[in-house]
């Protein structure tokens, strides 16, 4: 991501000191994690026998839920919502580190 400049090295050695911190934390066996488990029914989320899941950074969602929509074809399709959203994330700026994935699956 350096080589390709999406990340220039400038910006990086601003923010050593928390990268360090939170890469540490995250590969630490002493760190207790903190998360969330959410038991939920698929049947809940299916639509036609079609599950859409989107798993998003704080970065993205923090653009997506400022205004959470788009139209029902994007919305439809993986690749064209994640085009849309990185889009709209690029056109304004990214505050933080973004991703997301967004996967469809027909269900039987």
């Amino acid at each position: 991501m350096i080589e390709e400049g999406e990340h220039p090295i400038k910006k990086i050695n601003e923010r050593k000191e928390r990268l360090s911190s939170v890469i540490t934390k995250a590969i630490s066996p002493q760190i207790e994690l903190d998360y969330d488990i959410t038991v939920a029914s698929v049947d809940e989320y299916l639509e036609d026998g079609v599950l859409l899941l989107s798993l998003m950074s704080d970065g993205a969602y923090d653009y997506w839920q400022s205004r959470p929509r788009f139209s029902d074809s994007t919305m439809s399709t993986p690749s064209a919502f994640i085009n849309s959203l990185r889009k709209r994330i690029e056109i304004k700026g990214p505050k933080d580190d973004y991703s997301c994935m967004n996967v469809k699956i027909h269900m039987k």
